[in-house]
């Protein structure tokens, strides 16, 4: 785990301080519609405190160096703390993520997510399985990463199943809740994917007492701030 990890907080310890913070970005560099510095500019203008640039990721990825020097010459220019990383998909059961050991060990955060299947031909889409088989998938690849800890952050936990069918099992979820408690690895609140269950999830959350990331999934300058917001009004009324 990076040390920067540390500071991120338990659910219990948060301040409205703490949720000034937007933590799940992506830039022009992948599929975002605004530059690493478009997105540092929003988010000072917000009053952030804590920005992630986090674009997609594979193993065969080249960009990763460069995007990382801009970004991080960026830190420089504006107000919130900029972490840079990289939100890499979940390649099979044992929890390893598809992202080569060059550009993991270059980041300074690393988001594992759900995305695809993996299975004796590839990788299956989301879209062409059916709910029970998905929803499955979506838990045991999350509970191989959080056994595995190859990531910093658990990001939206259920959001392919939610995405496509409007739901996922309350049970794998607490599930997944506990399970990343016990490991340290941080749960996302995703206001792109979790807003209809975030009454249930903060209460989830409150129960097992993990450490918390706070992201908006955000591909365009708008959403920068979402799930900031979001919490800034459920949790302390501003």
């Amino acid at each position: 785990m990076r040390s920067f990890i540390n500071s991120i907080k338990r659910f219990s310890e948060l301040t409205l301080d703490d949720v000034l913070v937007e933590m799940h970005t992506h830039s022009t560099w992948t599929d975002g519609a605004a530059s690493p510095s478009e997105i540092a500019a929003t988010a000072e203008q917000l009053g952030l405190q804590s920005l992630f640039i986090t674009d997609h990721v594979r193993r065969e990825s080249t960009y990763c160096e460069e995007y990382i020097k801009e970004t991080s010459r960026i830190a420089a220019t504006v107000k919130p703390r900029i972490t840079v990383g990289f939100e890499s998909k979940i390649a099979d059961y044992d929890g390893n993520l598809d992202i080569s050991k060059d550009n993991a060990a270059r980041a300074e955060v690393l988001i594992g997510t759900v995305h695809s299947v993996p299975d004796n031909d590839g990788f299956q889409h989301p879209s062409r399985m059916p709910q029970e088989q998905l929803e499955r998938a979506e838990y045991e690849l999350a509970m191989a990463m959080l056994e595995a800890r190859s990531a910093d952050i658990l990001g939206h936990a259920g959001g392919m199943s939610l995405a496509r069918f409007d739901e996922f099992p309350l049970d794998l979820m607490e599930e997944i809740i506990a399970k990343s408690a016990a490991t340290d690895v941080a749960f996302e609140i995703n206001s792109r994917y979790h807003a209809g269950l975030l009454d249930w999830l903060l209460e989830k959350l409150e129960k097992y007492n993990p450490k918390v990331a706070i992201g908006s999934d955000a591909h365009s300058l708008d959403e920068v701030g979402t799930c900031s917001k979001l919490l800034r009004e459920r949790l302390f009324g501003r």
